[in-house]
């Protein structure tokens, strides 16, 4: 695994990348200075056998965490957070194995040794956009003709594709043959709705009709005794139509709270046909990395975690288990002293050993500590990766998405 940099941006790559739904590009500091998200000028480069690794890896930690939302569904650790409705509800869809679309890990890794999980973002993660688009388009303007036919380069990439697949997958149990995909209005970046309109797209592909909406118009009718799409006051709603299926890029523990899924707490069979299932509580809560620790102990790409406080950790990561984008992280080690300046209202805490994010200078100098997001896709696991890198060990909004390149030949 290297950095390259130093590459000559496309012309108008700012304009092509907006065309491809990246229409949050560019981000805005604290101090009002702005800088882009998306890396034009770097790649990282891999060979054959740290492709082999890395996929190898994501699919036996989907396997292990499958097992551990399994632990997590016991009650050993307690309802997680949620009320003691919503745990049963998550109970009550894994126990349904209601069918899951996608999640993401992130791994600490540099080439060497065997990488390590830092969590899992198994029920809204976002990064579709330029994780299954621009970064393909970005390396095939540098070597056409990139993929799997290439004889000296390809890319670790397969997320628009087995999407597909696993709408495919679904499509011959829609009644309707009509996908809603659901975003949430107050995320006023557009982030939320391109990735949500990413997940609308691959399932038109796969044969689906969909349907764009905020999540705020799922509303639940009581004299149908279903869902629909409606606008409006919520106590004289217009109704647009009915919704069979649904796709809701918001997550759970919100939903639960003050959204679409409250209406559901006393009767679990109104969640029929929802994606993400409500089972995928137990895998967007940071408790997921206790569990995993207490189910495959000294396993080598986990790292230890513990619920109550650090105990034997000399070094270790604070997070807030409903945490997001980094808020709320509090990283203690022999060389690092961070306290997330966004804090997060999460009830409990986890505390995870700390490993080090690997510094690749770029030529000017300047710090990049990369985290490898590693997609999976239903039951297929391993889809593709995505490279977030930052200033320093704390992946937060200020980060920066740099492609991946499969080197084949040893030749960058």
């Amino acid at each position: 695994m290297r950095r390259i940099d130093g590459l000559a941006p496309r012309p108008g790559w700012e304009r092509t990348v907006r065309a491809e739904g990246l229409t949050y590009a560019r981000t805005e500091r604290p101090d009002g200075r702005s800088f882009s998200y998306w890396n034009e000028t770097a790649a990282y480069v891999f060979s054959p056998d740290e492709v082999d690794e890395l996929e190898s890896v994501t699919d036996e930690l989907h396997r292990m965490c499958a097992e551990a939302a399994r632990y997590l569904a016991t009650g050993a650790l307690g309802t997680l957070g949620l009320s003691e409705a919503a745990f049963e509800l998550a109970q009550h869809s894994l126990r349904l194995r209601e069918p899951s679309v996608y999640g993401r890990f992130d791994l600490a890794w540099d080439g060497t040794g065997p990488p390590k999980m830092l969590e899992l973002n198994g029920d809204t993660p976002t990064g579709l956009v330029e994780g299954a688009i621009c970064q393909w388009s970005r390396m095939e303007a540098l070597f056409p003709g990139l993929g799997e036919d290439h004889p000296e380069f390809d890319q670790l990439n397969g997320l628009w594709p087995m999407l597909v697949d696993r709408w495919r997958q679904r499509l011959p149990y829609s009644a309707t043959k009509t996908l809603h995909v659901a975003y949430t209005r107050e995320e006023e970046s557009g982030e939320d709705a391109a990735n949500a309109a990413v997940i609308a797209n691959t399932a038109v592909e796969a044969g689906y009709r969909a349907v764009l909406l905020p999540v705020e118009d799922v509303r639940y009718d009581t004299g149908s005794g279903g869902w629909v799409h409606a606008t409006g006051d919520v106590d004289d709603p217009v109704v647009v139509g009915p919704i069979e299926e649904i796709f809701a890029l918001h997550p759970w523990e919100h939903m639960v709270d003050d959204g679409p899924g409250a209406f559901v707490l006393d009767d679990p069979t109104r969640m029929h046909h929802w994606y993400e299932p409500a089972w995928k509580m137990f895998q967007s809560n940071k408790l997921l990395l206790v569990a995993l620790w207490r189910c495959f102990p000294g396993h080598e790409n986990l790292l230890a975690a513990h619920p109550d406080g650090p105990g034997e950790l000399r070094e270790w990561v604070r997070k807030p288990v409903f945490g997001r984008e980094g808020d709320g992280i509090e990283m203690h080690a022999r060389d690092v002293r961070i306290r997330s300046e966004h804090p997060h209202p999460s009830p409990l805490d986890v505390w995870q050993a700390y490993t080090p994010i690997r510094n690749f200078p770029g030529s000017d100098g300047a710090p990049n500590h990369p985290v490898i997001g590693s997609w999976v896709v239903g039951e297929a696991g391993a889809a593709g990766i995505g490279i977030r890198e930052s200033d320093g060990p704390l992946t937060d909004y200020y980060c920066r998405f740099v492609p991946n390149v499969i080197d084949k030949k040893g030749l960058l």
